[in-house]
């Protein structure tokens, strides 16, 4: 994504941003410094609760240049001016029924929309007992070689649904992210869509049989729809949104040309933290290394995109809390730099 110029008035400020509206809030905070509810707000949504994006400190203790965005779908109503005024450079959008309004008012204010999809195993395929009795033996190939048939189909068959969804919401080819140099020229660019992968088995078996088979399944697909999607829209940068979990019990399994597809994808990752800090932690939990793995599969930092908290409430006086407004997803966009592998050009975060 192209970085705006620094505000003229504030180097650290985001551009556009009215501190009358919104806190400008740098992380990672002290303990006690801002409420992070145990119980998730309506079941899932957890993260520190704040009326602001929260900047990242780097080690020389000024923030760290990263865009501050949002993600917003159906189930969003927000005052999009209010966004732009607490410095919102980006929001991915789902490509539902909202998709044309929310990007239209965005694109008013200069807040950049990218598009993102939902991809969606059916029922049938994310129940375990079609797995648990799997095994890496001759007994075992001919129904193995039919699940990865049945999921090859499924992401080739998702490519066309995905198509048809982009022809409906008259779209024809994805936004254009730029990547510059501190001297303002442009490094790299490229035409970005993210997918959502976060579908797990139903409901989660006791044993890992299950998920290990359903991981390799399920990267099957994932590879089919984004090889098909970059055939049908050269030029395209697929990011995979997906949480620690669903890579450390389930992609993590993926047999070896699938792996080398997942591994080259930078990472839109959900990651809630404690403190608003940042992705990777030293801590030793399993969802911590989790996320190590999944950051760092490629051998450079690929979690380009950090969804850190489901619980911003943009502009509100303290004291915030469940019910009082519409909250949002918060993400930080890290400046990213092109690195050759291998397998070609794949992006990871430079800080």
């Amino acid at each position: 994504m192209e970085e705006p110029p620094r505000a003229p008035q504030d180097p650290n400020l985001p551009v556009g941003m009215d501190q009358t509206s919104c806190p400008y809030l740098i992380g990672p905070f002290a303990q006690g410094e801002v409420a992070n509810p145990t119980e998730a707000w309506n079941g899932t949504d957890t993260g520190v609760v704040v009326n602001g994006h929260v900047a990242l400190r780097g080690a020389d203790g000024r923030p760290l240049r990263t865009l501050l965005g949002v993600d917003l779908s159906s189930h969003n109503r927000p005052d999009y001016r209010l966004l732009a005024r607490c410095g919102t450079a980006f929001s991915f959008v789902r490509m539902d029924d909202s998709y044309n309004a929310h990007a239209a008012e965005l694109d008013k204010l200069n807040v950049r929309p990218l598009p993102y999809y939902f991809f969606p195993v059916p029922a049938e395929l994310r129940n375990p007992s079609r797995y648990t009795r799997l095994s890496d033996t001759p007994d075992s190939q001919a129904a193995v070689d039919a699940n990865l048939a049945t999921f090859q189909k499924l992401g080739e068959d998702g490519v066309q649904t995905f198509l048809a969804r982009m022809h409906s919401l008259h779209m024809t080819e994805m936004p254009v992210v730029t990547v510059r140099n501190p001297d303002l020229s442009v490094r790299s660019q490229a035409r970005v869509l993210a997918v959502d992968i976060e579908q797990k088995l139903e409901p989660e078996p006791p044993n890992d049989t299950a998920r290990v088979y359903f991981g390799r399944f399920y990267a099957k697909a994932v590879c089919a729809w984004v090889k098909g999607v970059q055939d049908a829209l050269p030029g395209t940068l697929v990011l995979m949104y997906t949480t620690p979990s669903v890579w450390g019990e389930y992609l993590y399994a993926a047999y070896p040309t699938e792996a080398a597809c997942l591994n080259a994808m930078p990472i839109w990752v959900a990651r809630t933290t404690v403190d608003g800090g940042d992705v990777i932690r030293s801590s030793r939990s399993k969802i911590d290394l989790y996320t190590a793995r999944l950051c760092t599969a490629s051998g450079s930092n690929r979690c380009v995109v950090h969804q850190y908290s489901h619980r911003g409430l943009l502009g509100l006086a303290p004291p915030l809390q469940q019910g009082r407004a519409t909250h949002f997803d918060l993400n930080r966009f890290f400046l990213v730099q092109p690195v050759q592998t291998g397998a070609g050009i794949m992006f990871v975060r430079e800080q």
